[in-house]
């Protein structure tokens, strides 16, 4: 094999790895204004808690109880993750493929508005070091997904 063929497929692997590690499919669940169509977020047997966090988050009068969930296989990885808000799923992720076996939650003003967006990281366990984010901006109105 020639040096040139070899350079364009380490390049051509080392492009797909990288734009490989983003979906597009997440489920977002948007906060509803009304509190009576809320459903509220039940534990299961199959689910642990990775974050636990009280912080008061844009549009809210007092701390709110952020919880990240992880649902888990028998084999303790995670088939999904839920990021959940006083006790309502705000957002639900899939496991895209087993790619990813660690998440966290972290908070940060990315738009300069004096506004912490959600950031939610979520990592592989093997030697790819897979990393991948979602951010989710914050308002009255609910929850979306921002720098898609």
């Amino acid at each position: 094999m020639s040096r040139t063929t070899f350079i364009l497929l380490i390049t051509l692997f080392t492009i797909t790895m990288f734009t490989g590690c983003a979906s597009q499919d997440n489920e977002i669940l948007l906060q509803k204004t009304d509190t009576n169509f809320q459903e509220t977020y039940s534990e299961l047997g199959n689910k642990v808690i990775l974050n636990s966090i009280e912080r008061q988050l844009p549009g809210s009068k007092s701390k709110d109880k952020i919880i990240l969930y992880a649902e888990q296989a028998d084999d303790g990885m995670p088939l999904s993750w839920s990021l959940v808000v006083d006790g309502i799923e705000m957002v639900k992720l899939d496991h895209e493929e087993n790619l990813y076996g660690f998440a966290e939650v972290k908070f940060q003003d990315l738009d300069g508005d004096n506004k912490d967006e959600v950031l939610l990281y979520r990592q592989s366990s093997g030697s790819a070091g897979a990393r991948g984010l979602n951010v989710y901006r914050v308002s009255d109105e609910g929850w979306e997904e921002f720098l898609v």
